[in-house]
């Protein structure tokens, strides 16, 4: 499988960049060599799942960047009922309107998807939830997070804050969450022999389902330990590895095995796919994306040729200028029906086009439906 090539640029040096990204593409879809990923990289195990702890909390010590009780009643109460859980009486919450060195916070926790263990202590990001300017200098005071509502406390967070760069309303507790409890990770059912393997969605397709559970298969029956399971399709993102009686005993060394199996990646047949993201800037191609024969004009665009080719010389030249791009679909001296779009790539290099150009061109060439491959629009 050709290797994904990702082309970064700022307007200044959009032509160069993508140039060297257009030839590299190029070079890596030629070089013939096998490139091989492990089953890991392309699945996860059902029951191996992320899990989120969520709660609320206070953060005090901030040097009037806090909420303004002024503009909300909230803060006021939150605080108020901060002093008398802590024994300080506060006749009412307007007693605590001026004060603008605390902020309520949300706090999320991402509980890793092998699980966690009671004393474990994991980062914690707060976010503002009131009206508060920053969160730098900061301490959150203790608080509770659960999994969800109806769940006991499962952990306890509380520490200094390290404050976004980007957005100084949200940062991060390090190693501040501390578990109360165990969250224990199994891929394996009490009672089932089998355990489920789920694609990971860039991945998913019966194409590739398929393909592993072929070469799963294979490999799980040859060798001394031949016999061990089997793996089958369940759905275009499923695969399910079923393991022998006699292998249940050691069924984890199994999975091991599993999932650290070398897979050819050009027996993938991913389906072509373009990723913009208009945001960072970055064209990114995987496969051959092809596109059918096409004639292309857009604003500011033009191709100058020099007619007859001159020697090099400083004798004035004769230059004809035209506003399209024609792509040649003839590949080692024989017609085809397309071409591809590292070609087009090379062409607006040539033009000296734009990014946002260039990302309007494939979006009207999807549109045409001369794109043969997925066009994904990367979130903002």
């Amino acid at each position: 499988m050709e290797s994904l090539m990702k082309c970064r640029h700022s307007s200044s040096t959009l032509s160069a960049a993508l140039a060297s990204c257009a030839a590299a593409w190029i070079i890596a879809g030629t070089a013939g060599v096998a490139i091989a990923t492990d089953v890991q990289t392309l699945v996860r195990v059902k029951g191996l799942e992320h899990n989120q702890l969520t709660g609320m909390g206070l953060v005090v010590g901030l040097n009037g960047s806090g909420d303004s009780a002024r503009r909300s009643e909230y803060p006021a109460k939150f605080l108020a009922e901060f002093y008398r859980n802590n024994g300080m009486g506060v006749t009412s919450p307007s007693d605590l309107q001026s004060s603008d060195s605390v902020a309520i916070v949300s706090i999320s926790c991402l509980v890793p998807e092998t699980g966690a263990r009671e004393g474990d202590q994991l980062d914690a990001t707060v976010s503002v939830l009131g009206n508060a300017k920053s969160l730098k200098g900061g301490m959150l005071t203790q608080s509770f997070v659960r999994f969800s509502k109806y769940s006991d406390v499962d952990a306890w967070v509380s520490g200094p804050i390290d404050v976004d760069p980007t957005n100084p309303r949200v940062g991060v507790i390090r190693g501040g969450l501390h578990m109360l409890s165990d969250v224990r990770a199994n891929a394996f059912v009490e009672g089932s022999r089998e355990v489920t393997l789920v694609i990971r969605p860039q991945y998913a397709g019966y194409p590739v389902a398929n393909m592993l559970a072929d070469q799963i298969t294979q490999q799980l029956q040859v060798g001394p330990s031949g016999g061990e399971g089997r793996a089958t399709v369940r759905s275009p993102n499923e695969v399910v590895l079923s393991i022998s009686d006699w292998a249940w005993e050691r069924r984890t060394a199994t999975l091991n095995y599993v999932l650290t199996m070398q897979i050819d990646t050009s027996l993938l047949e991913l389906p072509a796919r373009v990723v913009i993201n208009r945001r960072a800037g970055v064209i990114a191609l995987n496969g051959d994306v092809q596109i059918s024969p096409v004639v292309i004009s857009a604003r500011g665009l033009s191709i100058t040729r020099i007619t007859p080719p001159p020697i090099p010389s400083a004798a004035d030249p004769i230059f004809s200028t035209e506003a399209q791009v024609k792509l040649s679909t003839v590949d080692d001296g024989l017609p085809t029906t397309k071409a591809r779009l590292a070609d087009l790539f090379d062409a607006l290099d040539a033009l000296k086009v734009d990014f946002d150009t260039r990302v309007d061109v494939i979006y009207e060439l999807k549109r045409l439906g001369a794109l043969h491959a997925e066009l994904i629009d990367a979130p903002q």
